[in-house]
């Protein structure tokens, strides 16, 4: 009883941790060569070009990697999610830079949306969006986040060639997700897109048209379970445990 009473309690602690990731990637060697596009590499995809969202070493004095996102055309650079239980809150991390502007950079309907959705098409079953646009005029950047029933909403500036970490953090249950610039909160409770979403099964980064080349790195997906799930997992270990101290016993 007592092992079985540990491990509810280790249960109860992994829940109390909170995030665990579910993937990762800083596109380094020497997993992804330079030059290589992404597609086909560690389960990403890509729709229309694979030519257009390549490996290329990000602005200096960085060394590293980076995905490069070129090109006039709207497609989607995009891997699905690794299953982990039934996620309740779940969190995306990654480096965000845009190298250069195009015709409509300063379209807030076009650019680089970074968004969870439930399928492989990026145009349904959206949960939270990211974007930015640059002003050629004053030499500006906005980023952006889309909550169903406003819209587009700006939560700070961005130079280009610069690089940012941005985090959404998504909350399946409320259907509302957070905005993190550096580590800082910049807005709450954003609505999803898709007010019924259920859950997130991909990572899409989707430029639409002529908006500017970005580059995408270090990118990481957390997320914790439902109550239910771990409740569901620590039944089973108590189980197992009861069983395993029963032929102890006999």
């Amino acid at each position: 009883m007592l092992l079985a009473a540990g491990l509810l309690l280790a249960t109860g602690a992994a829940y109390a941790a909170g995030w665990q990731t579910v993937y990762q990637t800083g596109f380094d060697d020497p997993e992804y060569t330079l030059g290589q596009t992404v597609d086909g590499v560690d389960g990403w995809m890509v729709t229309i070009n694979p030519a257009l969202s390549t490996v290329q070493k990000e602005p200096d004095p960085s060394t590293n990697q980076f995905d490069y996102i070129s090109g006039t055309s709207t497609f989607s650079t995009y891997r699905q999610i690794p299953t982990f239980g039934t996620p309740y809150m779940v969190r995306l991390t990654f480096t965000w830079v845009m190298t250069q502007t195009d015709v409509y950079s300063n379209n807030e309907s076009y650019g680089l949306w970074t968004m969870f959705t439930k399928t492989a098409d990026p145009a349904v079953s959206r949960a939270g969006m990211l974007g930015g646009n640059y002003d050629t005029t004053s030499g500006i950047g906005t980023f952006k986040a889309f909550s169903s029933g406003t819209g587009w909403i700006p939560f700070g500036n961005f130079a280009l060639n610069t690089p940012y970490q941005l985090s959404m953090v998504c909350d399946m249950t409320t259907k509302q997700y957070d905005v993190y610039v550096d580590g800082v909160k910049k807005l709450s409770a954003l609505s999803f897109y898709t007010a019924t979403l259920d859950t997130v099964s991909y990572l899409h980064f989707y430029r639409r048209y002529k908006a500017g080349y970005y580059g995408t790195d270090n990118i990481s997906v957390e997320a914790i379970p439902e109550p239910s799930s771990l409740l569901a997992l620590a039944t089973g270990l108590a189980g197992l445990a009861g069983l395993a101290l029963r032929r102890r016993s006999l």
